[in-house]
């Protein structure tokens, strides 16, 4: 039998929003690991080449750092433009 749209099959599940043990307690496992086994993580590190430390650290960012959303501009005025100026070194002021 189909469920109706927005009824679940249990009622009584886990409230919306509310966090899921399982994913704590790895996370908690996981930070274990890390912090007893520094020193070795350290070395292993600098045992890299320069290029393999820098992927390392962009990945590792992916899971550290907050993920930036694009932002997609439009611009619905397609008539007259602002226009933008620059000043070089020489005191020259040139459009952009």
């Amino acid at each position: 039998m189909a469920q109706k749209k927005g009824q679940t099959g249990n009622p009584n599940g886990r409230p919306k929003g509310s966090p899921n043990k399982t994913s704590a307690e790895i996370r908690n496992l996981f930070q274990t690991l890390i912090e007893n086994n520094i020193e070795q993580l350290q070395g292993d590190f600098d045992s890299l080449e320069p290029k393999d430390r820098i992927n390392s650290i962009i990945k590792l960012s992916e899971f550290i750092l907050p993920k930036l959303q694009a932002v997609k501009m439009q611009n619905e005025d397609v008539g007259e433009r602002e226009r933008v100026y620059a000043l070089l070194p020489d005191g020259t002021e040139i459009e952009i």
